[in-house]
């Protein structure tokens, strides 16, 4: 590559990139997260339940099991190991099966 065909190369990349940084924009907190984090009992029930998770507890709330919403026996066993071994949320995701 020719050192011309090099610097207008680098000139494009840097205006592109100054460029970018122009264009971001402030982050908009969701009106439903905004008024939560103000409400100040909401607040100290959070910190409640906190204190009285232990480690493994507060990472569990980082994940979220998925498990179909059918009474197969699989689920069913699945579903109870979930309950009694793990922490974290569970969702239940599609339509209910026959």
């Amino acid at each position: 590559m020719s050192v011309m065909k090099k610097q207008l190369v680098y000139l494009l990349t840097g205006w592109l990139m100054c460029g970018m940084g122009l264009q971001a924009r402030a982050q908009v907190e969701p009106l439903f997260t905004y008024k939560i984090s103000r409400d100040e009992a909401c607040n100290r029930w959070v910190e409640s339940q906190m204190k009285q998770m232990n480690l493994r507890e507060k990472i569990g709330q980082l994940f979220i099991y998925t498990i179909a919403p059918d009474r197969s026996k699989r689920n069913l066993a699945l579903l109870k190991n979930v309950v009694h071994t793990q922490s974290g949320r569970i969702a239940f995701l599609g339509r209910k099966t026959r």
